[in-house]
């Protein structure tokens, strides 16, 4: 069922305190947000039956107590009879929350009350006997995106990707089967939805095209993507295995390819941070300066599971920007 804690930063991470479900039935969902005043965390609650039901929560954020709890669905899991631990995550814009459930329904909910704005439906697929596993599966982490008052939403319960009104949830458009090995919504660039998985997409959001793929790249049937990458200033930086590809936002065309092997490390997910590239990497964290000059950029830490400390490694440097 696991637990919340808070931690004073500036006292060495000293245990403010520690909230538990009050039964084995209750469990926090994945990592909780907060805005300064209160923290929020979607929870789940499992009977019996086939049923599980899915709830957001808000805990003061300096005391740890539960201020509400809001009831939001309750469906039958994708797969039944079998354990199952999932990680849903909120979106927080302004004084609301927005929650993407899996589970065949995405909600708004004021922050302030926990009050249920509005509550969409969408067609879910699930997986009986013998159906096949599709890729849509994969989408594990999975938190709405909103811009510009579209809410977009890549359910794990559903091959398609849903983009509605933020205001209404109202269904605005959704795409076809094409996009099922979509896993990750980068963000919004100009009127292109960014998209990856096995490989990157962009989606329009606006125009005749609203919906389609407008470009998508590599072709081939290889399952490229390793991991989540970021947008930034109108390129997409996406991982693989063995490289971080720099691709152009509008047009999907490659512009470089940055080779991780040379510099004794692989993909994953991929974070910028002040000059730097964290990698969350299959064995270790690495980090990354970005520079011409190798020499003037951090060193690179890596810890290696078991090892049970932090090592400091030559330091490795990515290659200057074009």
């Amino acid at each position: 069922s696991g637990y919340l804690v808070c931690l004073d930063l500036e006292a060495e991470g000293k245990l403010l305190w520690k909230l538990s479900p009050e039964d084995p039935r209750w469990a926090f969902e994945g990592s909780p947000l907060a805005d300064g005043r209160s923290v929020y965390v979607a929870m789940r609650r499992s009977e019996l039956g086939p049923h599980v039901q899915a709830y957001v929560a808000s805990v003061d954020a300096d005391t740890g107590r539960v201020q509400w709890r809001t009831f939001i669905c309750g469906a039958e899991p994708p797969v039944r009879n079998l354990p199952q631990t999932s990680h849903q995550l909120l979106t927080l814009h302004g004084d609301t929350l927005y929650y993407n459930t899996n589970l065949g329904a995405v909600a708004a909910i004021r922050a302030a009350d926990g009050q249920i704005q509005w509550i969409a439906l969408y067609p879910r697929r699930s997986l009986g006997s013998g159906t096949p596993i599709g890729r849509h599966w994969a989408r594990d982490l999975n938190p709405c995106l909103w811009d510009r008052g579209v809410l977009y939403v890549a359910p794990a319960d559903s091959p398609s990707i849903f983009a509605l009104d933020a205001a209404t949830g109202q269904i605005l458009w959704q795409t076809g089967p094409e996009l099922e090995d979509a896993v990750h919504l980068l963000g919004v660039w100009e009127d292109r939805l960014i998209v990856t998985g096995d490989r990157v997409y962009g989606v329009a959001t606006t125009g005749p095209r609203q919906g389609q793929v407008v470009f998508r790249w590599p072709d081939g049937p290889d399952r490229l993507g390793y991991g989540r990458g970021f947008l930034a200033n109108g390129r997409i930086y996406w991982p693989t295995r063995h490289s971080v590809h720099v691709v152009d936002a509008r047009t999907g065309q490659p512009i470089r390819e940055i080779l991780l092997r040379p510099l004794e490390t692989g993909g994953g997910n991929l974070l910028p941070a002040n000059g730097l590239w964290i990698i969350a990497a299959e064995k270790e964290l690495v980090c990354l300066g970005v520079g011409p000059n190798p020499q003037s950029n951090p060193q690179t830490t890596s810890n290696h599971p078991g090892e049970g400390k932090t090592a400091p490694t030559p330091g490795r440097s990515l290659p200057s920007e074009p």
